[in-house]
């Protein structure tokens, strides 16, 4: 009876000794393979770090593009009599009231 105690404790202690030797070889190996992540990821970051000399003066950007311009509203105006425009006398910006003359 003795002997078959004996038996499965040294049979639970190899599984224990077994879970913990797995353990030990999984950290060791979590850890070089973090590390070595680590360190590609401190190597990518730094070669892409770009550094420019200051200075001042004037920078242009610009851009360009096609498209269509379309209105958000629309109004349907009539008018009792027709005719052409032939001069606006006030520039862009200017501002206007009501009853002035523009043309």
């Amino acid at each position: 009876m003795m002997d078959h105690t004996m038996e499965k404790t040294n049979s639970k202690k190899k599984i224990v000794w077994w879970i913990a030797g797995f353990l030990l070889v999984a950290a060791i190996a979590a850890f070089f393979i973090l590390k070595e992540t680590a360190n590609t990821a401190e190597q990518t970051d730094q070669s892409e770090i770009q550094t420019a000399r200051v200075r001042t003066g004037e920078m242009i950007v610009s851009t360009s593009g096609n498209g269509v311009v379309v209105s958000s509203n629309q109004a349907a105006l009539g008018f009792r009599s027709g005719g052409v425009v032939t001069a606006v006398n006030v520039s862009a910006g200017q501002e206007v009231k009501e009853g002035d003359l523009l043309g």
